[in-house]
């Protein structure tokens, strides 16, 4: 009898879903994955929402229950059974081992020589440079002063400027960020916890009325916030992306926070934001981690949500988008202690995973969307058809192993700083190289 009552309060369960307009598979769907919270109001004095807190654990949601009137075993009682969802959530798990078979492809790289035509630049009276790693824009350190390419294309000291403590971020000059981290020990209760915090600031020297170069901007009302690894990142739409659990804010824009959306995991370990706006998610759930687009509901999850393969431990480093709605990222898995290096892509065919020997120095993409990459003492290229090629440096620096790159803030050129013979060269080809003859042209 039991059990009898066990079904038919099931078959009430999916009955109650569809009498509102899901089918049996939506409503398990979206008991196994729960939707995202609705975006909360801005807090009073403040132009960013507050959030809810996050659960403490990354276990699956509680069994919900829910109570229908159901005549049981013909006794005409009408008393409210509770049925659990759990009987869904098992069905949807069941339905793992399909989306596993959809695994991100992975293959090597098969690399060939690769010439382009390279012309140097006049240089200010320094006597080194190194071009600091930015998506766009070409900043360098010398011992003389930071140095620039302005928009005329020429190199210039800017002898003023002064750089915050930490990392920097984004494109050079007008989507500049800092991001300074410290370490602190907190101790509560007899308790010590080490806790990393954060702070931001952004580049405003650019602007004809900015009081400084740069200013600090802050995150719900306080300068320093405490994130986990990975929780700040560049929005590649506007202004600068920090993620508490799974929720999304956006600082130093006026931009509308992004929603994750509907998701195959339920701890979200990474984002990425296009330059045309879409939010992007690496999300982990019980067998393994999953990479997906934007969605807004359970089908979509899952007909676009790919599993990466070797594991749940993985880590992502550089981000870089490339035209609008592309995306490259560089990321690493742990196998058996050892670290496996990859570039992980979204682009035209879906997420692919290409292997590498060593994390890359620098990625960097062209205004079409070539990417550009410094692996150990090598500059590669990849084009847009996804062939890799080493690029020869400039003759006159070929027997040089030193050396720093940029992409200018069009992306239509990427710079060579080296020194010859104890001197400065600097040199210029084009983002997306038309190949001069060489060995890779047969």
């Amino acid at each position: 009898m039991a059990s009898s009552a066990l079904l038919l309060a099931l078959s009430a369960c999916v009955q109650v879903s569809e009498a509102h307009g899901e089918s049996a598979e939506e409503s398990r769907a979206r008991a196994a994955t729960p939707e995202d919270e609705p975006e909360l109001e801005p807090a009073s004095g403040e132009g960013e929402p507050e959030p809810e807190p996050e659960p403490e654990s990354e276990a699956e949601p509680e069994p919900l229950e829910v109570e229908i009137e159901v005549e049981v075993g013909g006794t005409g009682s009408s008393d409210p059974v509770p049925v659990s969802a759990e009987a869904e959530v098992e069905v949807e798990a069941q339905a793992a081992p399909t989306l596993d078979s959809r695994m991100v492809p992975r293959q090597a790289i098969e690399t060939a020589a690769r010439t382009v035509s390279w012309r140097e630049l006049e240089t200010p009276a320094i006597n080194d440079l190194d071009w600091l790693y930015l998506a766009r824009g070409a900043l360098g350190r010398s011992p003389q002063g930071f140095v620039e390419r302005d928009d005329a294309g020429a190199l210039r000291l800017l002898p003023e400027l002064e750089l915050p403590e930490g990392e920097l971020q984004g494109s050079w000059p007008k989507a500049a960020w800092v991001v300074e981290s410290r370490t602190r020990t907190l101790v509560e209760g007899g308790r010590e916890t080490l806790v990393v915090e954060h702070r931001l600031f952004g580049y405003d020297g650019w602007k004809a009325q900015a009081k400084a170069d740069w200013r600090p901007r802050t995150h719900r009302g306080e300068q320093w916030w405490a994130l986990d690894e990975g929780s700040v990142r560049v929005g590649w739409d506007s202004g600068v992306l920090v993620r508490e659990g799974s929720r999304i804010y956006r600082l130093g824009s006026v931009v509308p926070n992004p929603k994750v959306g509907q998701r195959m995991g339920k701890r979200v370990l990474d984002v990425f934001e296009t330059a045309g706006g879409e939010l992007y998610n690496v999300s982990q759930r019980p067998d393994g981690v999953y990479v997906q687009v934007h969605c807004s509901g359970w089908p979509c999850v899952e007909a676009k949500a790919r599993k990466l393969p070797e594991g749940e431990r993985w880590r992502f480093g550089i981000q870089v988008p490339r035209q609008r709605h592309s995306a490259t990222m560089a990321a690493s898995v742990d196998v058996d202690g050892v670290a496996a290096h990859h570039l992980l892509h979204f682009e035209a065919g879906g997420w692919k995973l290409e292997s590498l020997v060593r994390e890359p120095r620098g990625l960097w993409s062209g205004v079409e969307g070539g990417l550009w990459m410094v692996t150990g003492q090598e500059l590669w290229f990849r084009d847009s058809r996804g062939a890799w090629f080493v690029v020869e440096g400039p003759e006159e620096a070929a027997e040089v192993r030193g050396f720093s790159v940029a992409m200018t803030a069009d992306g239509r050129e990427l710079l060579l700083a080296t020194k010859v013979a104890d001197t400065l060269r600097v040199f210029a080809t084009a983002a997306e190289p038309s190949p001069s003859p060489g060995p890779s042209d047969g």
